[in-house]
């Protein structure tokens, strides 16, 4: 390294050497320019001076006059004065002395010649950057050379370990391929040997483990079979014992629907007594235990139909419903199942759901009469009047010995405001039972919309006379007669019904219908006081 940095500095300063040697060849005297000087003395004869001119940028005034100092010693002039004022000048001294006058003269003119000559200044600055730009080529050079050699060293060492790591590498394997290959191959016979050893051994427990094994095998295709013949037998036992099992279940419930035919009524809309309600859950308990322990138990739909009834009659309308579905999903076209459905549908006030299934119903039996009753309440729940009037009438249409078909015929013309029909209806039903106090009721009422009070009083009088203990009758009839504004009459009707039942004086002090009649003595005196009836 310490050599490389020494030789790196001879190149510097050879090249600027260079650099000087191209300035002084820029300055020196050239045949192509010549300048002719007179001589102030009497010189010899001096051979005219050129100086090369070339064209470059014009130098700067120090480099001019640098490149003329350069050329030659510099004499001044009071030195030449000096001199030639001097006493016993000798031939040469004179000679000397022209010639130093000669030389001033030069420098003069060239360095006048370089600050008029703009060519010489520029080939003197172009000569300096050429001689600049080829040291910085130089130095890249050797930098980029400097850079390059560790690295070719670096390459060179890691070949050189290569090939000596390869060939110590060679050497080892193969004293080792000669020094192993004898051990292994005396190894492989002997490993060799014990293999035919073991094989022979374990052929021999193979043969003996595959004779135990075929022994063991037989013993359980022995024990297999005789297990399947007792399986066999135990299958045949058990179906023998289930379909005993199930015959029993069906007898069981045979006589269970049985009872609970003769237990249920015919329809759903029919009321049950109350001493029936524990015999029919009875029942009903047996067949869920039934269902919950032989699930090979079947069941029709008119097993399920009748279940549902006494579901429906145990209150347990939900139960009641899902049976009724299962029904349905063996037989949809069974009547009895949608209209059983439709009952349960409307106790629990389903009323959208009830009027599905009522529509079903009546498609399956459009003579049902209990169909169109229970479409015709569903229809008056719903509010829709028309529709309800037109089913109840159907209803009287097929069963007009049905009192209580024209009595809730009566009840919905009476929301409807149609009060002559509605009296109709109240006569029909109580034609059929004269004992009807709901239809004198209907009628009374609807009597007395019509303004036909005294009617709606008669007919309070004949409903008494079928029950004077009644007192929705005698509230009925003070109605009728606070209406006429006949205080005494209204009052003591009033004071029957409060016999009765006490709760009518309340009721009294908040009803409209009263108002004619709420301010006068008998009306305050009545409501306190409860004479007895007639």
């Amino acid at each position: 390294m310490r050599w490389t940095i020494i030789g790196l500095l001879s190149l510097i300063l050879w090249c600027n050497g260079g650099v000087g040697g191209a300035i002084a060849e820029t300055i020196a005297p050239s045949p192509s320019a010549s300048v002719n000087v007179a001589p102030s003395v009497t010189p010899p004869p001096i051979a005219p001076i050129s100086i090369r001119a070339t064209p470059t940028s014009a130098p700067s005034p120090s480099t001019s006059s640098a490149v003329t100092q350069s050329t030659s010693p510099s004499i001044s002039t009071p030195a030449i004065r000096s001199l030639s004022s001097a006493p016993a000048w000798t031939e040469a001294d004179k000679r000397e002395l022209d010639q130093l006058r000669l030389e001033d003269q030069i420098r003069r003119i060239v360095r006048d010649s370089l600050s008029r000559s703009p060519d010489v200044q520029d080939r003197i600055e172009l000569e300096v950057d050429r001689a600049f730009e080829r040291t910085t080529t130089i130095l890249n050079v050797l930098l980029a050379i400097l850079t390059g050699i560790p690295i070719l060293v670096a390459l060179f060492v890691w070949l050189l370990r290569r090939s000596v790591i390869s060939q110590l590498v060679g050497e080892v394997r193969t004293q080792l391929e000669k020094e192993i290959y004898g051990e292994l191959k005396t190894q492989k016979t002997s490993a060799i040997q014990e293999i035919e050893k073991n094989k022979a051994a374990s052929v021999t427990q193979l043969s003996q483990i595959v004779k135990e094994a075929q022994a063991v095998l037989d013993e359980l295709k022995i024990q297999i079979k005789i297990a399947n013949d007792e399986l066999d037998g135990l299958k045949s036992q058990a179906a023998f014992q289930i379909e005993t099992m199930v015959s029993d279940a069906e007898n069981v419930k045979a006589k269970t629907m049985q009872e609970l035919a003769s237990l249920l009524p015919h329809s759903t809309q029919d009321s049950i007594s109350p001493e029936l309600q524990p015999r029919i859950g009875r029942l009903t308990h047996v067949l869920d235990n039934l269902k919950s322990a032989i699930p090979q138990l079947t069941f029709t739909a008119n097993d399920y139909i009748k279940q549902g009834n006494a579901l429906f009659f145990e209150s347990r309308y939900d139960d009641a419903i899902a049976t009724y579905d299962k029904a349905i999903q063996l037989d949809p076209d069974l009547y009895e199942a949608w209209f059983g459905k439709a009952s349960s549908l409307v106790v629990q006030q389903h009323y959208d759901d009830a009027l599905d299934a009522y529509h079903r119903s009546l498609e399956l039996n459009p003579d049902s009469v209990e169909a169109w009753f229970g479409k015709g309440t569903v229809l008056r729940k719903l509010q829709n009047l028309d529709e309800a009037i037109v089913a109840f009438e159907k209803a009287s249409a097929l069963k007009p010995e049905d009192m209580r078909i024209w009595l809730s015929q009566g009840n919905v013309l009476m929301e409807h405001q149609s009060y002559d029909k509605a009296i109709a209806a109240y006569d029909q039903a109580l034609a059929i039972n004269p004992d009807g106090i709901k239809a004198y009721l209907g009628k009374i009422e609807a009597l007395r919309m019509m303004e036909r009070i005294e009617e709606a009083i008669a007919t309070c009088d004949t409903a008494l006379n079928v029950n004077r203990d009644d007192p929705e009758l005698w509230y009925a009839k003070a109605i009728c007669f606070a209406m006429q504004a006949n205080s005494p009459s209204a009052t003591h009707a009033l004071a029957c019904a409060i016999r009765y039942d006490a709760t009518y004086q309340d009721r009294a002090c908040d009803d409209p219908m009263f108002f004619p009649i709420r301010d006068t003595p008998e009306f305050r005196m009545r409501v306190s006081q409860t004479p007895k009836a007639d």
